[in-house]
């Protein structure tokens, strides 16, 4: 019901019902969206819908094809030029990944936004859009990790002068992506910022229990105690 919840947004946004014609380009298919988006709380919104159902439908699942079958029949006529659109500095859309044009779509709207942007939504739904982007290429792309990298300086700079904009939320995503590229100590950073915003404890510890089904006797085990 959640997926069909975007699904109706996303029609109804962007008037699939009846105004997209079959017979539109690519870039006329675009540019009709860019233009009904053209303020930032519909922008925004609208973004957060096309990367939910792009994510449900290709990491998170499960598969909703019955729920997005108005968005699947026309996402389905943009495939192969979306795909190509979303190539960069050489390197392909991994095999598989499925509406590619709702990724295409995301990245457009929100193309005018650099780390230089005041507007801190503005700025993580970049982040968000573009970290997607990287996750469907088939290796890490220099170009993104550095328009990542100062869109996290930036919205980082944003949460230390402005507390509400602090999150476990935010430092999550943003540990995530260090981690993709390897940048183990700056991840580990945000992720122990979010675990003491959550007041959250983890460390690791040894007790004595039983690991398998069968066993008899306890034995020291390596255990994750959370408080």
């Amino acid at each position: 019901e959640y997926m069909g919840l975007h699904t109706k947004m996303v029609v109804k946004e962007f008037g699939w019902e009846k105004d997209i014609s079959v017979d539109f380009s690519l870039n006329d298919a675009l540019s009709f969206v860019i233009r009904l988006n053209n303020t930032k709380e519909t922008r925004n919104k609208t973004v957060s819908s096309l990367l939910q159902i792009f994510a449900t439908e290709n990491f998170i699942g499960p598969l909703t094809k019955k729920k997005t079958q108005q968005i699947f029949e026309i996402c389905s006529r943009y495939d192969n030029e979306s795909k190509k659109e979303l190539e960069l500095d050489g390197e392909e859309v991994t095999f598989g990944i499925r509406f590619p044009f709702l990724l295409l779509l995301s990245n457009q709207l929100l193309k005018h936004i650099t780390p230089e942007t005041d507007d801190f939504d503005d700025k993580m739904w970049k982040m968000r859009s573009d970290f997607i982007h990287q996750k469907c290429l088939q290796s890490p792309v220099f170009s993104l990790k550095k328009t990542l990298t100062n869109l996290i300086q930036s919205i980082t700079t944003q949460t230390e002068t402005h507390k509400q904009f602090d999150s476990p939320e935010i430092n999550l995503e943003i540990g995530l992506i260090h981690s993709f590229y390897h940048s183990y100590d700056k991840s580990l950073f945000f992720f122990e910022k979010a675990s003491k915003l959550l007041e959250l404890s983890v460390s690791l510890t040894g007790v004595m229990s039983k690991r398998m089904k069968y066993q008899q006797h306890d034995r020291a085990t390596l255990h994750v105690a959370i408080k």
